[in-house]
């Protein structure tokens, strides 16, 4: 029974695991890549209303500020009317560079997250990592029952060259490919609404104002309360 709970997702699933590890794989190594680039600050240097306010200096009309995985903090405005997107110094302001998202990279994030086929392909990859969870957790049952039990997991294999060879991989990965295909299951029950996503949800607009002058953004107490480090988007109203 056990043998046919491993093999069954293996067979039904090969391609669409193979394909979200390969895409996973090349998602995981651009934010890697970004971050030697990035300008990315102490903890505790730089708050959230320091970084709006540089940013606001040197862009007239900014819509958002978002901070990457990678660290890198891009500003999203409107030049004369025309959407751009730069990435700044975080702790001055400073452009660093024009923002242009890689054609490739959003082409294989597409195909990671949704298979480019929306909320079908989103559903099938939520699938795709439960068959990984399964793989992962039934491999491992099965050689602790070869073995003789958990204490025993580490020993060496016998058997041909084909099943010493999956076997050492899968010792290797096992911790990893549980890893991705739990997040991958949380991720996919998230988009769906299922779980939550862990955003704070929206404060309400008030219906009336005092009529005032606009507050600075670098005076808003709220934000300088939080750090850089804790920061993942603004949108300026």
């Amino acid at each position: 029974m056990l043998r046919q709970v491993h093999s069954l997702p293996g067979l039904l699933a090969a391609l669409l695991v193979v394909m979200m590890a390969v895409t996973g794989v090349v998602l995981s190594l651009d934010p890697a890549i970004d971050r030697v680039r990035a300008v990315v600050p102490a903890a505790g240097t730089v708050n959230v209303a320091a970084l709006a306010d540089a940013a606001a200096v040197r862009h007239a009309e900014v819509d958002r500020i978002v901070r990457a995985a990678s660290g890198s903090v891009i500003v999203y405005y409107f030049d004369e009317g025309r959407p751009a997107a730069d990435v700044i110094d975080p702790v001055t302001g400073a452009v660093i560079a024009p923002f242009a998202p890689s054609g490739f990279t959003r082409i294989v994030t597409n195909l990671h997250r949704s298979l480019l086929l929306g909320d079908t392909g989103r559903a099938a990859a939520g699938l795709g990592a439960l068959a990984m969870v399964v793989l992962a957790v039934s491999g491992a049952m099965m050689l602790a029952a070869r073995l003789g039990g958990w204490r025993a997991v580490l020993r060496p294999v016998r058997g041909s060259a084909a099943q010493r060879l999956h076997t050492e991989i899968a010792r290797l990965a096992v911790i990893g490919l549980l890893l991705s295909g739990l997040t991958g299951c949380y991720m996919s029950l998230a988009t769906f609404g299922v779980l939550s996503d862990g955003m704070a949800s929206d404060a309400p607009t008030p219906a009336n104002v005092n009529g005032g002058a606009r507050l600075p953004v670098g005076a808003l107490q709220a934000l300088q309360t939080v750090d850089l480090s804790d920061f993942r988007e603004l949108t300026f109203p």
